[in-house]
């Protein structure tokens, strides 16, 4: 189930460190922040089990927000022929 669970996560942070690289010049300090914070967050989950748990949330949120908006970006438009 562990496994499952974070190879999801690795999805979808890996979708969202891709797009924050693309909008900004400085990718590998974004990558290297969101592995700092992963290390904090494994860090604090194994003292404070329920912050697994927070983060979990956060990931799952993140990850459907991800979608519906990128079923909302092209909402609208059609192709005038």
């Amino acid at each position: 189930m562990g496994a499952l669970i974070a190879a999801g996560s690795f999805l979808v942070i890996s979708d969202f460190s891709a797009g924050a690289a693309g909008r900004a010049e400085g990718g590998g300090f974004i990558a290297a922040l969101i592995a700092l914070g992963a290390l904090a967050l494994a860090g604090l989950s194994v003292l404070l089990p329920p912050v697994g748990l927070v983060a979990l949330a956060g990931i799952v949120y993140l990850g459907l927000a991800r979608r519906d908006r990128a079923a909302r970006k092209y909402e609208g438009l059609r192709t005038l022929r």
